[in-house]
């Protein structure tokens, strides 16, 4: 088995701070802002999108890297403990955490392994009970309420609903504005019946990489974007409801491209070469 790239955990890039309920959608709101801003940062392909006259800057998730530089590190505090959770820039995605105590968990993954000295977040880790920050970092109920879990103490909370509920609010939520807009509705006003849930949650995530592709076509390598009258249904969803693309789905739309003979290369993407220089 692989040991891992990461000796060292990187610094935090995005801190979700949980420890003032009064704060908690306006501390949501910063760390969403600064996962994007890093992903438009790091990235080499990024779209301006113009929709009803307001520009977003949308990027596509940087390159495949499997050094320290690749992984980044958004942290969870209440004030006194933190969770660290570790991912890929490569897709954007959730890889394992580090707790309070400097414990290593990773997902079982079919890439190797991204931290030195990890355990199995699934078999000796959150599904058997076996971190010590988790049950002091994420069950606040109001949060845990947003994710479908209306629990009466924190005595009762499931690690592992806890942990999605993260995932899906720092991962899908920097992607996908509406589950950003409910994850922040549902921490505004907690005492509404208005959940994150794992219902809501898949209707609105597993098409990114077809929302993304759909995009991709349309624009033909044209960095800017304006959302218009006869735009199709498809790419005015994508415009309207991502944040951050596919990685995935840009290289292979850029592959079959550079397939074609030169001169058809360069009218798709002229606009993109031109960028990159």
């Amino acid at each position: 088995m692989a040991t891992g790239i990461l000796e060292v955990i990187p610094a935090p890039i995005a801190t979700f701070d949980i420890s003032d309920d009064n704060k908690l959608a306006e501390n949501y709101k910063t760390c969403v802002e600064a996962i994007r801003s890093h992903m438009a940062k790091e990235t080499d392909v990024k779209f301006t999108v113009t929709v009803e006259g307001k520009e977003a800057t949308v990027p596509v998730t940087p390159k495949k890297n499997h050094t320290p530089s690749g992984m980044y590190v958004i942290e969870v505090t209440d004030g006194k403990k933190s969770l660290q959770l570790v991912a890929t820039k490569f897709q954007a995605w959730f890889r394992g955490i580090v707790n309070n105590s400097g414990d290593r968990f990773e997902v079982d993954d079919k890439e190797s392994k991204i931290m030195r000295k990890s355990d199995s977040l699934h078999t000796t880790g959150i599904f058997q009970g076996g971190i010590s920050s988790v049950e002091v970092c994420l069950p606040h109920p109001g949060i845990l309420a947003t994710y479908g879990e209306r629990l009466l103490s924190k005595d009762l909370v499931k690690e592992n609903d806890s942990i999605g509920l993260f995932i899906v609010m720092l991962f899908e939520g920097p992607r996908f504005i509406p589950i950003y807009e409910i994850s922040y509705d549902a921490l505004l006003h907690m005492d509404k019946e208005n959940t994150v849930g794992q219902d809501n949650s898949k209707l609105l995530i597993r098409n990114w990489g077809d929302l993304s592709k759909g995009f991709y076509h349309h624009v033909k390598g044209k960095m800017s974007f304006t959302l218009e009258g006869n735009t199709p249904e498809n790419v005015r969803k994508a415009a309207t409801t991502l944040r951050i693309m596919s990685r995935t789905e840009w290289d292979k739309w850029g592959g079959r491209v550079r397939e074609w003979p030169e001169q058809q290369q360069q009218q798709v993407l002229g606009s993109f070469i031109k960028s990159e220089k």
